[in-house]
């Protein structure tokens, strides 16, 4: 227990969370704190409008979250089948520490701007700790295909190399079409990671632009809505729905039906 807990992918996995993490989160706090007084909300007949101050202060922070979370995404993206299992052992991590930087977050930015005018702030932690137990998920289901993701690219170039060349011999022409839809199919795996990891980092710095009730539910439904994307697909969705094992897609979609359910209601509810 103790060997996996502190085994040296482990402490660097954790290390490269907070090192990305901290920074970014104390540089928005800090912003947070230049920004009182310069922006609020007022309140009149039912509608809210929102003094543009604090977004137009917030906007090369919000930029550089962006950056950082497609930054991140291709990282992901290129090193996952060359370093499968310090990249899933690193989104495990971002899965328990993303949350709280997004609790501090929000809850000094209620302190600056004042919980009447950012009460509705709360739904990014709700939002962020949903992604983040889909990422975590995420991590422990993909432990069981990880070792099929390695050279991934590779063998997809080989592949579609061989399906080219076996266009004349149908036999041979159906055998590397099977092997190419495997390959693509662990691809999209490759693109849950992306997907789950860049979702979890947006919802985590959510509260970094002042945003409408609306707004705030849209932005929550949407980045919930990608995560379970993400997760199915990091999970192995394709892979297992390509070879019919319908127990293990049964066992993926469990803990997600209830809340894409909810999200359509929501999203068809909500005025934009």
């Amino acid at each position: 227990m103790f060997e996996s807990l502190f085994s040296v992918e482990s402490l660097v996995s954790f290390a490269l969370t907070v090192t990305v993490g901290l920074p970014v989160t104390i540089k928005l706090l800090k912003l947070n704190l230049s920004v009182n007084n310069k922006s609020h909300t007022i309140n009149g007949n039912g509608n809210i409008i929102e003094h543009k101050e604090y977004n137009i202060i917030m906007q090369d922070a919000q930029k550089n979250v962006r950056n950082r979370n497609m930054f991140v995404g291709v990282l992901f993206f290129i090193l996952l089948p060359f370093c499968t299992s310090f990249i899933n052992t690193l989104l495990g991590k971002m899965a328990t520490l993303a949350p709280w930087f997004c609790l501090c977050g929000v809850l000094l930015t209620l302190h600056v701007n004042g919980v009447k005018t950012r009460f509705w702030d709360v739904f990014y932690i709700a939002v962020t700790f949903f992604i983040a137990d889909l990422a975590s998920k995420s991590a422990v289901n993909s432990y069981y295909f990880l070792q099929s993701i390695d050279g991934l690219y590779t063998r997809l170039a080989g592949t579609f190399i061989s399906y080219g060349s076996s266009l004349f011999d149908r036999e041979m022409q159906v055998r590397h079409l099977f092997i190419l839809k495997e390959q693509l199919a662990l691809l999209c795996s490759v693109a849950g990671f992306v997907i789950v990891s860049i979702t979890l980092l947006t919802a985590t710095c959510g509260y970094t632009k002042q945003r409408k009730i609306s707004g705030i539910i849209f932005f929550s439904a949407v980045n919930s809505l990608l995560g379970i994307v993400g997760y199915l697909l990091a999970s192995g969705a394709a892979w297992y729905l390509l070879h019919n094992q319908n127990d293990y897609l049964s066992y993926i979609l469990r803990p997600v039906a209830p809340v894409v359910n909810f999200l359509f209601y929501i999203y068809a509810a909500v005025p934009l």
